[in-house]
């Protein structure tokens, strides 16, 4: 039987607070996971266009291991010279395009590291607001179960009622929750190797 003929049948409404907080956290969610893949992608795109990589997808197999209880004393002290020549040369590059640059108003482009925050604050966003829908239809559930009056319904025909309204949100929102988890373990895996 379909959900919808089984609350009509049974005169099941979900509660007034949790239709307005279902709907609502599920458009947060969709502009939260818009906004963390629209960063995802531009992150992508920087570093593609610099031909950067992530820390954790380097590797260097057979390359020499450095001999550090031998040192060159001469090497260093060239090492050195040579170091403080190529900073002179830096600075008074940087001094003579610093004033142009502030005679403009400053960079243009947008600035890796903000998009880095604006995807961090995303998918935390996204985060929060499904365990936030997760739990608003559990609680919508457990309220319709125990209000429903003699003829009480099974509380998996209170789910049914209320996937049948928003599934969308609630799958949206389950798969955010085990992505996000998979996502930390694979990271916190990486981090102990």
């Amino acid at each position: 039987m379909r959900a919808a003929e089984l609350a009509s049948e049974l005169q099941l409404q979900l509660p007034e607070w949790s239709e307005e907080w279902l709907t609502r956290g599920s458009y947060g969610l969709a502009v939260f996971a818009a906004l963390w893949i629209l960063c995802g992608l531009t992150t992508f795109w920087i570093r593609r266009a610099y031909k950067l990589q992530r820390v954790e997808s380097a590797s260097s197999p057979g390359l020499e291991k450095p001999a550090f209880l031998k040192a060159d004393h001469e090497a260093r002290q060239a090492a050195i010279e040579r170091g403080d020549a190529y900073d002179e040369a830096r600075v008074a590059a940087a001094e003579a395009a610093a004033a142009p640059e502030a005679a403009s108003g400053g960079e243009d482009g947008v600035q890796p590291r903000l998009i880095c925050w604006l995807s961090g604050l995303a998918r935390t966003g996204s985060v929060v607001a499904s365990v936030v829908n997760i739990a608003v239809g559990i609680g919508a559930a457990a309220v319709l179960y125990s209000t429903s009056g003699p003829e009480s319904p099974a509380l998996g025909e209170c789910w049914d009622v209320l996937l049948d309204r928003y599934w969308a949100g609630l799958a949206a929102s389950l798969f955010l929750i085990v992505f996000e988890i998979m996502r930390w373990t694979m990271k916190l895996g990486s981090a102990r190797t």
